[in-house]
């Protein structure tokens, strides 16, 4: 007899009805982890807080955001040499804290959430109203950013939202890992805009010195005046291009436009 032969083991067949088992505890627990999620969705719905309030800050040159709490940011440029801050906090069992803090000229605004597993109930939106000349920095978790008539230097990022931006007259920085950027009216000198996905709009009045415009994922359509020439660098891996501007490599007037997936248009005003 063929050693070989003695030395192999029959496969062991699984036993019957296992695979089904394994079926039935996936699905099981697929549907604890869904109750779960609906009895938190139903206690942030029922059991959360909302409050509103309003403070007023004096002789205020530079406002820092440091906001992991989710909620949009809305930020008014007045004819005021005061900074009015309207905050409302949605809290599940005092999960929420926030804080103003202003030391010399700077103001800081704060959030985050205690409870990061029920954080479902905590959110912190804010309607700032400030002098033009305010300066703007810091950063957004979750949440939406709405400038305008903000006159100041810029320099915001939310890692999930939307930003835009009106009526912008300094360097301007805005970038955010998903979400669309929309910057109208502007006649900032420097702009860089940022998204790793969504689209990118700029549109300005004044010819910039430079313009940055990029994103990972999206369309980039830049809006120049009538005037030029500009030194123009647009390029996608997977779209179209239209530059419809008078170009020059050596112009003064710098604009970078770039997606890896979407169209790119340069264009001017009319």
């Amino acid at each position: 007899m063929d050693t070989d032969q003695l030395s192999r083991r029959p496969e062991t067949a699984p036993p019957a009805g296992s695979s089904s088992r394994t079926y039935l505890w996936g699905g099981i627990a697929l549907v604890l982890v869904g109750a779960v999620l609906l009895a938190l969705t139903l206690a942030s719905n029922t059991l959360a807080t909302t409050t509103t309030s309003t403070a007023v800050f004096d002789a205020v040159e530079r406002i820092e955001l440091d906001l992991d709490a989710s909620g949009d940011v809305e930020v008014v440029g007045a004819d005021t040499d005061r900074v009015e801050v309207e905050r409302t906090v949605r809290s599940l069992l005092g999960g929420t804290r926030v804080s103003e803090d202003q030391q010399g000229a700077t103001l800081r605004l704060a959030s985050d959430c205690r409870m990061r597993v029920i954080s479902l109930g905590c959110s912190v939106t804010y309607r700032l109203t400030v002098p033009h000349d305010v300066a703007l920095a810091g950063s957004a978790s979750n949440g939406g950013l709405d400038i305008a008539a903000v006159a100041g230097t810029v320099d915001l990022s939310t890692s999930n939202g939307d930003i835009t931006l009106a009526d912008g007259e300094q360097a301007v920085t805005l970038r955010t890992s998903n979400g669309r950027i929309d910057v109208r009216d502007t006649r900032s000198a420097h702009l860089e805009l940022t998204s790793s996905n969504g689209d990118v709009w700029a549109e300005v009045v004044t010819a910039p010195d430079t313009l940055v415009a990029r994103t990972s994922n999206g369309r980039i359509d830049v809006v120049l005046p009538d005037a030029g020439p500009y030194a123009v660098e647009a390029y996608t891996s997977n779209g179209r291009t239209d530059v419809e501007v008078p170009t020059d490599p050596t112009a003064s007037s710098v604009i970078e436009a770039r997606t890896s997936n979407g169209s790119v248009s340069v264009r001017d005003s009319r």
